[in-house]
């Protein structure tokens, strides 16, 4: 497909694809992963395109290929509000008692949260929402009346910070409301929608949640829109989201100026009469619970912060104080928009036609976006008369070939998707297949050793008379029996895994998790159900709920550690990776070495005169192969950290082919030193055309190298 847009890109220009390939250096994306490969993809067509000849080295080629992968800022405040809402509704049922609660006369089809509660006012309140339900316009009306404008909208439509806003509106608002439905509907004739948002707007755990939104969209994600819409050059953001990231560490552990109005972006901030509303509060409980939910959701951000802005903060790939990173980095860069939103525009422009022209081709619903986006009418009155004729002439002339290479794509897409159709039911008749044979066998074996074991005492009668390995396979035959064929669904996978961690259990563990599975099944079998009585909700004590949130805060400080590992990882001596498969491209000498060797051992003796490594000069991009006590590792170095140590994003072995590599589904990035890096004189090319695997040039050489390095150092 992209060779299919390049080449009509290529033929509307009048260029050679090549050059329309070559052409840019920049790339601006949404965070989505499957752009990563996009980006490889790209960059292995600008590499194929370079001309291969004497006077230009393979590592000149593959920097010219290189692009600078931006992706779009205004996401981030996005997937802020994703991970908002789930932080805040975890919060919401730890302090209170909401999953006990059922009243008779609200019927939930809301999920009970903030964002549902935000969601259900908006239906209720804005015009046009929900034609079934919703009031809309007798609630505009209703303020009018009062003289207050409605500062509520849809959800259709708008996607960016709108969580946020929204919260602010519902706050400001919450008395309209419950006025409106206490005045004009009785109890008894209010539909659910009514019934769910009157539940709501007194209850003080939600109205916190809506202002702690509020407070979010005025003091945080509003002015970074701002910023971000103004910035002179995208790499000026880079010292906001440091700045940013400075705010979200102290306000996560105490959020009382916040809560009390303190203004962070002055020029940024808007001042309004919501703005007024947020911050004029006497309510003692509500300051302390919208404290306590503006805390997580701030510590919530700093999760989103370290996933999809480590590129940008110091250190990072796309940030000019990272050592390694090229000067001309920001002249590269100067054409890049900080946001992607007029590509968002253009599909929410196509969807809408979609909607409004169910029967237009994409020709025709591509032309009027066009038409729009280049101001074609604007253009066509300042031509002259005999110039406008030419080109209608043009247009009319070049419709028939254009609208006949339509039908033919479309014919050709067809003949694809029915070729995957096939492949895919093919595919899954496979599977099943499969499936049925593998529960066949399972349920053959489990006879053959005296069926499913129910208790403690069938372990150990039918294990007694069992070799060491067939004590082994017994277990996991029983393990598999209840994971494959009873389908039993428990919180720790790990008791139906054989490993972890790329490590075997051991029979004594594997035997004790037979005995948890063993005992959780007769729990389950011993539980008697019963019904909930309704009770009355409540919020729990402060005391309790300090208890909880230092819990949250663990839980989530837990997985930045996690993130931070992940992209920073400090060692003083490499991580032990997985082996390679025994019948790789790899030395005896390796293999006899090792079996004296434990996994966990990691020996340094002193080193031969005999070798000596090469003294290499590091620097961001460059391609290294790192030693391992197991055995050695290409990868690429993302950032140099100082003198000690350098980021690297590791390539793994392909199965088990000696030159060939592939890089994995997740980012294998680590930080080593620079002792363990033996080698720097070899390239990674693609092997095929999908970038999906990839071959080392010098790879016996890379082999030789190690086997010096490592009868120095590892033995």
């Amino acid at each position: 497909m992209i060779d299919q847009i390049l080449s009509d890109m290529g033929s509307l220009l009048e260029t050679d694809e090549d050059i329309a390939v070559t052409k840019g250096k920049n790339l601006m994306t949404d965070r989505h992963i499957v752009n990563t490969c996009l980006k490889n993809c790209l960059e292995k067509m600008r590499f194929e395109c370079i001309p291969e000849d004497g006077d230009t080295p393979e590592e000149v080629r593959t920097k010219v290929a290189k692009l600078n992968g931006f992706k779009c800022n205004l996401h981030v405040i996005v997937n802020f509000a994703s991970q908002a809402e789930i932080g805040l509704k975890q919060w919401e049922k730890n302090i209170s008692n909401l999953d006990n609660v059922e009243d008779n006369n609200v019927n939930f089809t809301y999920n009970q949260s903030t964002t549902d509660f935000i969601r259900a006012c908006c239906k209720l309140c804005v015009p046009g929402a929900d034609e079934k339900s919703g009031y809309g316009s007798l609630f505009r009306t209703f303020l009018s009346d009062n003289n207050i404008d409605l500062k509520l909208t849809t959800f259709h439509g708008h996607r960016i910070n709108l969580l946020f806003a929204m919260g602010a509106s519902v706050f400001f608002h919450k008395d309209n409301i419950y006025e409106f439905i206490d005045l004009y509907f009785e109890k008894e004739n209010r539909n659910n929608l009514l019934k769910a948002v009157a539940n709501y707007v007194k209850n003080p755990m939600y109205l916190a949640g809506c202002r702690a939104f509020g407070i979010v969209d005025k003091l945080f994600t509003g002015p970074l829109w701002r910023i971000i819409e103004n910035a002179d050059h995208i790499l000026d953001l880079n010292q906001v989201w440091e700045q940013f990231k400075g705010f979200l560490e102290i306000y996560s552990q105490d959020a009382t100026d916040l809560v009390e109005g303190k203004i962070l972006y002055k020029n940024y901030t808007n001042i309004d009469e919501i703005f007024g509303c947020l911050f004029a509060v006497e309510d003692e409980e509500l300051n302390i619970l919208t404290t306590e939910a503006l805390q997580i959701i701030l510590l919530n951000f700093q999760l989103i912060l370290e996933r999809q802005l480590s590129d940008c903060l110091p250190g990072g790939i796309l940030n000019e104080k990272t050592d390694g990173i090229d000067i001309n980095f920001r002249e590269q860069s100067k054409s890049v928009a900080t946001t992607n939103i007029i590509s968002e525009r253009d599909f929410a422009n196509l969807d809408r036609l979609q909607r409004e022209k169910p029967n237009a081709n994409l020709i025709a619903l591509e032309g009027i976006i066009l038409f729009a986006n280049n101001k074609t009418v604007k253009w066509l009155n300042n031509l002259e008369s005999e110039k406008k004729s030419e080109y209608f002439k043009i247009a009319r002339h070049r419709t028939p070939e254009i609208i006949k290479q339509f039908k033919e794509r479309k014919i050709e897409i067809k003949n694809q998707h029915l070729l995957l159709l096939k492949k895919r039911e093919a595919d899954k008749l496979k599977k099943q297949l499969q499936k049925q044979q593998e529960i066949e066998k399972i349920s053959k074996d489990i006879q053959n050793i005296g069926g499913l074991w129910q208790n403690i005492e069938d372990i150990n009668k039918f294990l007694v008379n069992l070799t060491q390995n067939e004590k082994i396979e017994a277990v996991k035959t029983q393990l598999k029996f209840r994971k494959k064929v009873l389908h039993m669904n428990v919180e720790d996978k790990t008791l139906l895994q054989f490993s972890s961690n790329n490590i075997s259990f051991s029979l004594a563990e594997l035997i004790s998790n037979l005995k948890v599975l063993i005992h959780l099944n007769i729990n389950v079998n011993n539980t008697q159900s019963g019904t909930k009585d309704a009770c009355i909700f409540y919020i729990k004590s402060k005391e309790e709920r300090e208890q909880i949130m230092e819990k949250q805060r663990e839980l989530i400080c837990i997985k930045l550690n996690e993130i931070k590992i992940k992209q920073n990882h400090s060692v003083c001596e490499p991580v032990q990776k997985k082996p390679r498969k025994s019948n790789s491209n790899k030395s005896n000498y390796q293999s006899q070495n090792h079996d004296n060797v434990e996994e966990t051992d990691f020996v340094v003796s002193k080193p031969s005169e005999t070798y000596t490594p090469k003294s290499i000069a590091l620097k961001a991009g460059q391609y290294i192969a790192v030693a391992y006590i197991d055995t050695w590792y290409p990868g690429q170095i993302l950032s140099v950290k100082n003198d000690l140590l350098v980021q690297v994003k590791f390539l793994c072995p392909s199965q088990n082919m000696g030159n060939l590599f592939k890089w994995p589904q997740k980012d294998d990035i680590s930080v080593v030193e620079n002792i363990f890096i033996f080698c720097s004189d070899f390239e990674v090319n693609a092997k095929d055309s999908g970038g999906r695997t990839w071959v080392l040039t010098n790879y016996d050489t890379i082999c030789s190298e190690y086997k010096k390095y490592y009868n120095t150092y590892f033995v």
